[in-house]
């Protein structure tokens, strides 16, 4: 007979401890948003957005730069605690085979996000501002948004919550928290009571949206793929950009050239 063998399964962690790794990630993820936004650019928005006019556009500059800066930190946050887990990146969907789950993620997610999309931007939830008429635009800052959405919605803590609580309460909590601390973050007094409960219940439903197609795919791509078809739709032979009248924190923001930088920043 031949041995059958047992891989042997180390102590499990507690549910406390993987809460805590999983809403620290997010803590974290949300604290260096939140200095971006409201430290450095508070004092350097407007002279980086002059300087990089020429390449963004009137308004894209900053934002540009911002989306660069929190996708790097938030993959190199993503690799730094699987690495405390004794994981790599390959867990997330960059194995060796990244290159065809890239694609299954991007065609399986995009179809989807772009047929809920369409009803959307009929009503009264979504609207176009502007086409994507600044090429380095579409190429360096609509990635680097989906990554953003993606690895804050449905990425590390995600993952740590459903190893450990099961699909359902990843989801829950994990949009639960990111949805409070994007109020927090961009908080305003002059806020309409309606403004504030559409924005609370349009990030609710989008971070879970985000976070429930990455436990369906079981990595990056397919929330990546979803958060793409929701923000881009097709027009005039291209694609263009959605508003989304629900949010008000860059979950499925584009900034559209037309955007003054006090409107976005008020929106």
């Amino acid at each position: 007979m031949t041995p059958t063998l047992v891989q042997k399964r180390g102590p499990q962690e507690s549910a406390a401890a993987v809460l805590l790794k999983a809403l620290s990630f997010l803590a974290l993820a949300m604290l260096f948003e939140w200095a971006l936004y409201k430290l450095f650019g508070a004092h350097f928005s407007k002279s980086i957005t002059a300087a990089l006019k020429p390449v963004f556009g009137e308004y894209q500059g900053f934002f540009a730069v911002a989306a660069l800066a929190n996708a790097a930190f938030l993959f190199v946050l993503t690799w730094a605690f699987l690495t405390l887990d004794g994981q790599g990146l390959s867990a997330m969907g960059f194995g060796k085979r990244w290159r065809y789950q890239f694609w299954d993620g991007m065609i399986l997610g995009f179809l989807p996000g772009l047929v809920l999309a369409v009803p959307l931007l009929l009503s009264t939830f979504a609207e176009i501002r502007a086409n994507t008429s600044s090429v380095p635009w579409v190429v360096l800052g609509v990635p680097c948004l989906a990554l953003i959405s993606t690895l804050q919605a449905g990425g590390y803590a995600c993952r740590k919550l459903r190893s450990r609580f099961g699909g359902a309460a990843a989801v829950l909590i994990g949009a639960v928290f990111l949805t409070a601390a994007q109020r927090l973050i961009f908080f305003r007094q002059d806020q309409k009571l309606e403004d504030f409960v559409l924005a609370v219940v349009g990030e609710f439903v989008a971070y879970s949206l985000l976070a429930l197609a990455s436990v369906r795919g079981g990595g990056l791509w397919l929330p990546a793929g979803l958060q793409l078809g929701l923000s881009l739709v097709p027009e005039r032979g291209g694609f263009a950009y959605l508003w989304w009248s629900w949010e008000r924190a860059r979950i499925f923001l584009c900034p559209a050239s037309g955007v003054s930088d006090s409107e976005f920043h008020t929106c």
